[in-house]
């Protein structure tokens, strides 16, 4: 039988400096997952450890008084956050952090965050009013709006990473796996450090779609297996924004990958090249979406807390397969969709 494969094995000591490397630009770590391994670890963290663990999930907004140094230098523009419907945007004018400041439309907001708030809103609009996901989990007043999704533009490029969505370090673990967060994303996304991109639109949307997923996910549980999360984020980008096809980057890692089980992460070293399964694997839940519709991937997160164990994503998807009309469960469909991708090559 399958078995929980990916939790992270890191080290505290190693989780901290893991992150810190990355926030510095020394190293390419997609950051989701090991934040949220640190807002696990919290609770149980004490001294140096706790500090450090809740300097590093501070948001950019705290500035210099972050002793990790990677929030803002400067305060807010003006006019920031710029907030929508279900957004607010954040950015600084000047320093490294600014996105570009040209305001063709003359709304007094930068075209780059206008752009930024239409990609979030239309994450929204497909991810919670289309496809039934649930609403985030409200931050409250963080961030300076009621119950709204904070995006902080920051310089990321040149590290690797596009973005990563991190749960605020100041909640308490109400004990259902239930936990609010917010998003910081590249503040320009220019060819020079995002070269397989003709325009930086496409990279800004897929990024929110993928990130803010992991918004929602963060909601429902996020003690989830690793490889749920990102195979379940790279599957939204694509139903978000369908023209992308982003996801093509990860299947030549894939199909190289066929002996080591779709459940493995490498915690330990998240830069591990052959951490690239989980996110190729977002065709395991195309396939699904294909033979059942969308809904079975949402019902598969929805079954996240009721398994036996709970936050174990072979047995959420069984499920919400078997629900969904598929007899033979997770074992069944795996089958069929491991007979149909056997010829795949690299």
């Amino acid at each position: 039988p399958p078995t929980q494969a990916d939790a992270t094995t890191a080290s505290t000591p190693q989780l901290l400096k893991q992150v810190r490397r990355a926030l510095a630009g020394r190293s390419a770590t997609d950051l989701t997952p090991v934040m949220r391994e640190l807002a696990a670890r919290l609770p149980g963290l004490h001294g140096s450890e706790r500090r450090d663990a809740q300097a590093l999930l501070a948001r950019p907004t705290d500035g210099e008084a972050d002793p990790q140094a990677s929030g803002y230098t400067v305060g807010e523009a003006p006019g920031s956050p710029s907030c929508s419907a279900h957004f607010c945007v954040h950015w600084v004018a000047s320093t490294d952090d600014a996105p570009d400041l040209t305001d063709n439309s003359g709304n007094g907001i930068p075209d780059y965050v206008d752009t930024t708030t239409t990609a979030a809103e239309t994450s929204h609009a497909v991810e919670n009013d289309q496809l039934g996901w649930r609403e985030p989990k409200s931050d409250g007043p963080e961030g300076g709006s009621v119950a709204k999704v904070d995006i902080y533009l920051k310089q990321l490029g040149g590290t690797g990473i596009y973005g990563y969505a991190a749960p605020d370090p100041s909640q308490a673990n109400e004990g259902d796996n239930s936990l609010y967060a917010y998003l910081v994303i590249d503040n320009d996304f220019q060819k020079s450090e995002f070269p397989q991109y003709e325009s930086p639109t496409t990279p800004l949307e897929v990024t929110l779609a993928h990130e803010y997923n992991h918004i929602l996910q963060f909601g429902i549980d996020f003690n989830q297996d690793t490889w749920m999360f990102e195979s379940t984020a790279v599957w939204m980008e694509g139903r978000v924004f369908p023209a992308a096809f982003d996801y093509l980057q990860y299947l030549p890692g894939w199909v190289q990958l066929t002996a080591q089980p779709l459940t493995t992460f490498n915690g330990t070293d998240p830069n591990d090249r052959r951490n690239v399964k989980v996110y190729g694997t977002s065709v395991w839940n195309k396939w699904l979406d294909a033979r059942y519709g969308p809904d079975v991937i949402r019902t598969a997160w929805e079954s996240s807390l009721v398994t036996k164990p709970a936050s174990f994503a072979v047995g959420a998807y069984d499920r919400s397969i078997r629900k969904s009309g598929g007899g033979g469960g997770f074992g069944g469909e795996f089958g069929r969709f491991a007979a149909a991708s056997a010829e795949w090559q690299g």
